[in-house]
């Protein structure tokens, strides 16, 4: 099917065309995340490096991580066995997955959380995964991970899980059936988006209910019959789905099985898709429509219609593997090392063409801070006192907390004794008004 076009006028493209000077690594890039001002950099490569020509090489493997401000190399290394291909942050962790057996010596089954203030593994994290991850995705409370997987924790799966975020623990009573390879997953409100890669005419993107785990509807290859998908995700308001398929072509479906418009002019497999209000950056190897520097696209999100006013050049036939964007800017990843004539080591970072703002570093949230105001006072210790009676439901985040109903509890240990209840509140409400405790929370956790 050939790109639509349309006579509407179209606002510019919100990303500069040439990346920045930045740090980067010795092979190809799958994933990255950002945990404050850090990105977090996945992949199969053995070292980084700075992007001064005089600095030195890094060795660090499967994972980098660089100052999304600056590009500069951060000090943090690491050494997995194998390939990293998902990384999600939420709160105070990172969830990292892939094709590994070993972190730094020590075993870890194809996935592994870490502290995400510290960059230290958490030891309270324990998962077992037979085989390959090959994404990650936080959700309402749960960890969502998915795969070419059959065992977890010694609990036969297909290819998607969901378990306990803190602990690792499967929830068992939600066990879809996906007999396929998963290569991706995104979620909004309901729904989880499940995209399997397979040479299948059954092969599709399906949406899965959260609380049933069964499907909902599935989304078929536009391309072609046999096509699967490398990439899917859902637009900001969840009632359209795009997606990057093996057939050389991104296509918009209503989250109902609609298809809205398919673009089919990539010369390879389509495989990473990022999305605006406005855009769709589209990802690829070989080239488009003939021309092999260009391994990326920007296209009118409501028809599908190429923007050619935003060109940027890559080398590498394999090009881009993952797009992500951040308000700090447009990262593109993969396995080029050039990208609109600027060195860019299989990272390049495309600033917002108007005025940003820099990420700002993790802060830890303060011990005893269990309604999110920043504060640890006697609204606190009522907080934990209600909580230790039934009358409020915990939260796994600040995020839309409503003061009314909820407690946020991670950080309401503040006695260190493993639970939370009237006893820290008696502690926060005799430190609030003055009475002296050596456990007083005054300072962030450590």
């Amino acid at each position: 099917m050939a790109t639509p076009t349309t006579g509407q006028a179209q606002e510019p493209v919100p990303f500069l065309t040439v990346p920045i000077e930045g740090a980067g690594v010795d092979g190809p890039v799958w994933v990255t995340e950002l945990v404050g001002n850090e990105l977090w950099i996945g992949g199969d490569f053995a070292s980084a490096r700075d992007h001064a020509l005089e600095a030195p090489t890094v060795a660090t493997s499967g994972l980098a991580v660089m100052d999304i401000n600056s590009g500069d190399l951060l000090a943090r290394t690491f050494a997995f066995d194998g390939e990293v291909y998902g990384i999600e942050h939420h709160d105070d962790m990172v969830w990292v997955v892939g094709e590994f057996q070993n972190l730094d010596g020590v075993a870890a089954q194809n996935i592994v959380a870490f502290d995400a203030f510290t960059g230290e593994r958490d030891p309270g994290f324990v998962a077992a995964v037979s085989s390959e991850l090959r994404d990650v995705v936080y959700h309402d409370g749960w960890l969502y991970l998915g795969g070419n997987i059959d065992q977890y924790n010694g609990t036969s799966v297909d290819n998607v899980v969901r378990v306990d975020p803190r602990t690792g623990a499967l929830d068992a009573s939600w066990l879809p059936q996906v007999t396929r390879y998963v290569e991706d997953l995104d979620a909004y409100g309901d729904l989880i988006a499940v995209a399997e890669r397979a040479d299948d005419i059954r092969a599709e993107t399906k949406l899965i209910s959260l609380v049933t785990g069964l499907k909902v509807n599935g989304l078929d290859a536009a391309s072609r019959l046999t096509s699967g998908m490398w990439n899917a995700e859902f637009s900001s308001d969840g009632t359209t789905v795009y997606l990057a398929e093996t057939g050389n072509a991104v296509s918009k479906f209503t989250a109902v099985d609609e298809l809205l418009w398919v673009s089919d002019q990539a010369d390879g497999d389509m495989q990473a898709v990022a999305v605006t209000d406005d855009y769709v950056f589209a990802g690829f190897h070989d080239g488009w429509f003939d021309d092999t520097d260009r391994k990326m696209i920007a296209l009118d999100a409501a028809t599908g219609q190429i923007d050619n006013s935003w060109y940027v050049s890559m080398n590498s036939f394999w090009g881009v593997w993952d797009i992500a964007i951040y308000d700090q800017g447009l990262v593109a990843t993969g396995e080029f090392t050039t990208a609109s004539g600027v060195s860019a080591r299989r990272i390049a970072v495309f600033r917002p063409t108007g005025p940003w703002l820099p990420a700002e570093a993790l802060e830890r949230p303060t011990l005893g801070d269990v309604n999110c105001d920043e504060l640890v006072d006697i609204v606190d210790a009522l907080f934990l006192a209600q909580y230790s009676v039934d009358n409020r439901q915990t939260v796994a985040s600040c995020d839309g907390f409503e003061a009314t109903q909820h407690v946020y509890i991670d950080y309401g240990d503040v006695d260190g004794d493993g639970f939370v209840g009237v006893v820290d509140a008696l502690i926060i409400a005799q430190c609030a008004v003055g009475i002296p405790r050596d456990l007083c929370p005054a300072d962030p956790v450590e």
